[in-house]
């Protein structure tokens, strides 16, 4: 998020990319691969809102839908 992340091979083999889900995945793994799932869609919409407050762009790659636990 504060584009100092450098990926590692197994990251990127992994979809672990830059962005918030990233964060998600991190802290909730767990919720990781799941499609359309409640608990971080509404993480996300916190994400976006409090970035619109803040008057800040919330990057891409908000989910880890696609991306594979640590």
């Amino acid at each position: 998020m504060t584009g100092k992340h450098v990926p590692t091979e197994d990251d990127k083999a992994a979809n672990r990319t830059v962005g918030y889900g990233l964060v998600t995945n991190i802290i909730n793994g767990g919720e990781c691969g799941r499609s359309n799932d409640g608990k971080v869609n509404g993480r996300i919409g916190y994400f976006k809102r409090y970035a619109e407050l803040f008057n800040v762009d919330p990057g891409p790659n908000l989910d880890c839908e696609n991306k594979k636990s640590f």
